[in-house]
């Protein structure tokens, strides 16, 4: 024997009892009732298991939106910073590159003249504590032939030593040139123009050299060239964006 609860009045009483002792509700409605109560328990429960499972789909199908976003959004911050630092580096590659080239060319310049006066000096008969080392013989003299004055200077430490300096330029400055090739597309122009002054920079120092030809010839190709540069690393230095 086990003892119920009245569904009723809430006192207990003996499952054998017909009915409730102290409110006379049938046992049998008593029973019915605890049924009914635990089934709609069960489904509640069950109901309220099938309502979780749509919530954690859900939470993971926004879990996998986030996280296509947060890559999405990775890829093209990563693009953008990609190509902000090839940016940067390109300027930077021109400044080098723009800088070199004005160094080198001073070089040139001042070789190129120094060949051009002993050149001229000796074919002249001029005077100069300059070139006098080179265009007058022991004697005092003018050497009969400029070539042997500008032997002398070809052979001497300076010149060899500028000659030195200026393959040593024109090897940083090709390093450079190669960089600056496939240029993005917003410094095409810009590329136009290295190229123009990197072919007249190789020009110009065949000046310092290579001399050849005769001395009106090589004060005019110099004089073409000194402008040529000029003008191109201006307007080079001009087409280089301030960062």
């Amino acid at each position: 024997m086990s003892l119920i609860k009245c569904t009723e009045c809430g006192k207990e009483f003996s499952d054998k009892a017909s009915a409730c002792p102290n409110c006379g509700c049938p046992i049998d409605d008593i029973i019915s009732s605890v049924q009914t109560g635990v089934d709609a328990n069960v489904t509640n429960e069950l109901n309220s298991a099938s309502k979780k499972k749509p919530c954690k789909k859900a939470i993971i199908l926004f879990f996998v939106v986030a996280i296509i976003i947060i890559s999405a959004f990775s890829i093209i911050f990563l693009q953008h910073k990609k190509a902000a630092d090839e940016r940067k580096a390109y300027i930077e590659n021109l400044n080098s590159f723009s800088s070199s080239i004005l160094s080198g060319a001073s070089t040139v310049e001042t070789t190129a003249n120094k060949i051009h006066n002993v050149w001229y000096n000796c074919i002249m008969s001029k005077s100069d504590s300059e070139t006098d080392p080179y265009t007058k013989n022991n004697l005092g003299g003018f050497h009969s032939d400029f070539n042997t004055a500008l032997r002398n200077y070809f052979s001497s430490d300076e010149y060899i030593s500028s000659v030195a300096s200026i393959n040593a330029s024109t090897d940083t400055i090709s390093i450079i040139y190669q960089d600056l090739q496939n240029p993005p597309e917003e410094f095409s122009n810009t590329y136009d123009v290295v190229d123009d002054l990197y072919e007249s920079y190789l020009s110009f120092t065949t000046l310092a050299t290579s001399p050849s030809g005769s001395l009106q010839d090589y004060t005019s190709n110099f004089n073409v060239l000194d402008a040529e540069i000029l003008s191109l690393y201006k307007k080079l230095d001009a087409l280089i964006p301030e960062e």
